[in-house]
């Protein structure tokens, strides 16, 4: 997996108190684009908050893992007007000694459907969002942006925005797809156990890394096991001290790489394993 050495991964105790540098707006800019020049009417229309990082510093994804804050974005919406939540990009796991986080170095697009009523009556839709963020590398800042957008709103089947093209195509390979398989865990007292099929991993020399969707369901910067036996593969991951025992579903991003190709890309399947009926992994 990717491992950036993070030196302060672990929050300061108050983020406000932390002196900022001169050049604090340049560690992330924030930009509100959308994938076509106009919204349809009645349908799900796609916009994306699209930080750029400075190099060294990071962002958080939906759970920023053993410390950090995952990026939010407050909208402004007219009547009728609503939005999703965040579709998260697969995120890179971050490691420094015995702690590990989740996010985003370099740059990332958050995308947001974006559902616009076949009765709105305006000819131009204006959409504001404020995205705040908690960029870190040796400290840690908070900043936000308030964004705004606005475009004429079409009857007709509106044209791609050429400008944003290839950052959307891009993205959406990000975006990791349900798994076609079924997953299930168990759980001891010190451990979960991941089980799915086998056939999942891309080869006999696999590897396989779990990111959770919950915070508090495993120790994040603990080392996962993978073992392969009689067509079902075991994921180990190291249980959270405050898990819950009566964990039901298993939420999270199952990533999966071969070992055997060093620096080949890594698939990313999202699962939801459900509790085996027995805690015999």
């Amino acid at each position: 997996m990717l491992a950036l050495s993070l030196a302060g991964l672990t929050l300061p105790s108050s983020a406000d108190n932390v002196p900022a540098p001169d050049n604090r707006r340049d560690l992330v800019r924030a930009r509100l684009v959308a994938q076509n020049t106009a919204f349809a009417r009645g349908k799900t229309n796609w916009l994306a908050v699209r930080l750029t990082m400075k190099p060294g510093w990071h962002t958080y994804w939906r759970n920023p893992g053993d410390s950090g804050l995952a990026t939010s974005v407050k909208w402004t919406l007219p009547r009728g007007v609503s939005a999703g939540p965040i579709v998260w990009p697969q995120p890179d796991r971050f490691i420094a000694r015995t702690i590990a986080g989740y996010g985003y170095s370099g740059e990332v697009a958050l995308l947001t459907g974006v559902k616009v009523p076949a009765t709105l009556a305006s000819g131009t839709l204006r959409i504001d969002g404020v995205v705040s963020w908690l960029a870190c590398a040796s400290t840690c800042i908070p900043g936000s942006q308030k964004l705004t957008i606005a475009l004429p709103v079409s009857e007709a089947p509106p044209k791609p925005d050429a400008r944003n093209t290839a950052l959307f195509a891009q993205t959406w390979q990000r975006i990791a797809q349900r798994a076609r398989f079924e997953a299930t865990f168990s759980i001891d007292e010190q451990r979960i156990s991941l089980n799915f099929p086998s056939a999942a991993l891309p080869s006999a020399k696999a590897n396989a890394m779990f990111y959770p969707f919950d915070n508090s369901v495993i120790d994040h910067g603990a080392a996962q096991a993978l073992s392969i036996r009689s067509g079902k593969a075991v994921l180990q991951l190291q249980r959270s001290a405050v898990l819950n025992d009566q964990l039901r579903t298993l939420d999270g991003l199952l990533i999966l790489g071969d070992a055997a190709q060093p620096g080949s890309a890594m698939q990313a399947v999202e699962i939801s394993a459900r509790r085996a009926t027995t805690d015999n992994p």
